[in-house]
């Protein structure tokens, strides 16, 4: 029960990760690099 739980809790960071990322992706950057929000 606990490995499925925290597989379950480590699926879930992975898809807030990647959320993440993805918004970051898409973020506009200046030219420093820089993400603007």
């Amino acid at each position: 029960m606990g490995q499925r739980i925290g597989a379950w809790i480590v699926q879930r960071g992975l898809e807030e990760n990647l959320e993440l990322i993805m918004q970051i992706k898409k973020a506009p950057v200046d030219e420093t690099g820089a993400v603007l929000t």
